[in-house]
């Protein structure tokens, strides 16, 4: 909210991903489905931006909408209902 506007060409990584995702949340708001999958979306964001997806996720997560999400970040995943690990 307080950065000018800019093309999406200027924008780092991380800017993108919380455009991206806030894109994706609206849409859903009017139109929405019933879970998403989210496959590292953390992986450009600083951890205060981390935070503060892993606490809208997890105030949207209702039995009627589910969210799966891959993250290798603990302050992602640690704030999750369930936690599945996968290893070789």
């Amino acid at each position: 909210p307080m950065k000018r506007f800019r093309d999406m060409e200027q924008l780092s990584g991380g800017e993108k991903t919380v455009a991206a995702l806030a894109l994706l949340f609206a849409i859903h708001s009017y139109q929405p489905a019933p879970f998403f999958v989210l496959d590292e979306v953390d992986a450009a964001l600083d951890n205060t931006n981390v935070a503060k997806i892993a606490n809208y996720i997890r105030s949207q997560a209702s039995d009627s909408f589910q969210f799966i999400v891959i993250s290798l970040k603990g302050s992602l995943y640690e704030r999750g209902h369930s936690l599945v690990g996968i290893y070789r």
